[in-house]
């Protein structure tokens, strides 16, 4: 899927277990997707969010629930956060 340059909620993550490169992912409309149930690592780190659309909730594996709003972009280059389940609102 073509994630366009604005519209979708665009997560770039990496995967503990797994040597390869970062991952890329797409997604639109309300819901949520557990990351730690549906990839290769049981481990996953984000690197970068692009909300596009979405007001999206970031659920990191902590218990700490962080809001962004529409059209954010956010990078975490040094200490990328552990994340358990991201949701579209």
């Amino acid at each position: 899927m073509n994630c366009g340059p604005f519209d979708y909620l665009r997560p770039d993550v990496r995967f503990e277990n797994t040597n390869g490169p970062r991952s890329s992912y797409c997604f639109a409309n309300k819901g949520t997707y557990k990351f730690t149930e549906s990839g290769p690592g049981t481990t996953v780190w984000v690197d970068k969010i692009s909300t596009g659309k979405n007001w999206v909730n970031y659920h990191d594996a902590n218990g700490t629930t962080v809001a962004y709003r529409r059209h954010y972009i956010i990078s975490f280059p040094a200490r990328p956060p552990h994340v358990d389940w991201i949701e579209i609102l």
